[in-house]
């Protein structure tokens, strides 16, 4: 099962575990804790269970280890998770999935606040690997609009410009050295306020501390219905 793919409830779930270190050899938590703090439904978690992310344990010492400290796995099902007192604990794999989880709520939370971003700026605001950009975009959380673009962010505010051809019958100056930038090759034009322009050479130094000019990264609908998932 790819973890980008599991419900709200799961994906909450998933990520409260991995945030409490939720490990066998930390006794997990119990499934009424569980759903009321991440929070979960009871039928979210069997899923999880099958598809090898969590395992359960009964607080029943009889029914530990010999040592009645290692925790023997006990089937996960809707029963089981409504009677409340399993304690459920991931696995390696579970980790792994909460690890992957962690990353992708940075990105959409951090493009929620920011708006869009150019790849390298995200990449180094949100801590976000390439490849996990790549999954976002496969699971249609993102979108990734071709082009060149520089920014940089103060706070959550966002500065982002894009490449665009001169020549437009309305033109604004440069707002550095106040240039037409019709009689440049290259200029820059802010997102959000399209009557600021700089030629390629009087854009602000802080657009260019992140990288060479790259793609713009934006949430889609079905990043914003997962972000209002969350509240």
């Amino acid at each position: 099962m790819d973890p980008l793919r599991l419900t709200p409830g799961q994906w909450r779930a998933l990520l409260f575990l991995g945030a409490h270190s939720a490990s066998a050899a930390r006794a997990g938590y119990r499934v009424g804790q569980l759903c009321k703090l991440a929070p979960a439904e009871p039928a979210d978690l069997p899923d999880l269970a099958a598809a090898g992310y969590v395992e359960g344990m009964h607080p029943d010492p009889a029914r530990r280890g010999p040592y009645g400290n290692s925790p023997t796995p006990d089937a996960v099902t809707l029963q089981m998770v409504k009677d409340g007192k399993l304690r459920l604990y991931l696995t390696a794999s579970g980790k792994t999935a909460a690890d992957l989880l962690y990353g992708a709520n940075q990105v959409v939370t951090h493009l929620h606040l920011s708006g869009s971003l150019p790849v390298p700026l995200l990449q180094h605001d949100a801590g976000a690997p390439l490849d996990l950009l790549t999954r976002l975009h496969q699971r249609g959380l993102i979108q990734v609009t071709p082009g060149e673009h520089l920014g940089w962010t103060e706070g959550f505010k966002a500065h982002v410009y894009r490449l665009r051809a001169a020549g437009d019958k309305e033109e604004h100056p440069c707002q550095r050295c106040g240039t037409l930038p019709a009689r440049r090759l290259r200029i820059w034009e802010n997102i959000a306020k399209p009557a600021e322009r700089y030629c390629h050479g009087c854009i602000p130094d802080k657009a260019t501390v992140y990288g060479a000019p790259a793609e713009l990264v934006s949430l889609t609908r079905a990043g914003r219905a997962y972000i209002w998932s969350f509240k």
